[in-house]
């Protein structure tokens, strides 16, 4: 036999333990990375729900600042209504027209008719 075919045991036994070793630190950096990515991929997901959550709550904010002022609006116009109403009732009350007739034109009650006064 030639020397280079000649492999002693203890050698071939060293080659296998570095191959193995390195096999398995290969496998592990393979899973690290992996959960690496996953972990990424986890926290963009996450991410991209916080920014949904973020837009459907911006757009009830708008929503409920638009339902106010529509609110706010008819409530102001139903203020102004109420006032234009007594002040044509205290007009026609100051004109000497019968009460029946001030009620029914200005659709007041009896109770704000009597605070009125002249």
């Amino acid at each position: 036999m030639k020397q280079k075919d000649i492999i002693s045991p203890q050698l071939l036994d060293n080659t296998r333990q570095i191959i193995e070793t390195a096999q398995e630190e290969e496998s592990e950096n393979q899973i690290l990375y992996s959960l690496s990515i996953k972990s990424q991929q986890a926290h963009d997901e996450h991410i991209d729900a916080i920014k949904i959550d973020n837009d459907v709550i911006e757009a009830y904010r708008v929503q409920g600042e638009i339902d106010g002022e529509e609110k706010g609006m008819k409530k102001g116009i139903e203020i102004g209504k109420k006032e234009s109403s007594i002040e044509i009732a205290r007009n026609l009350k100051a004109m000497g027209m019968d009460v029946e007739m001030i009620k029914k034109a200005t659709n007041l009650t009896d109770e704000e008719l009597m605070e009125i006064s002249s």
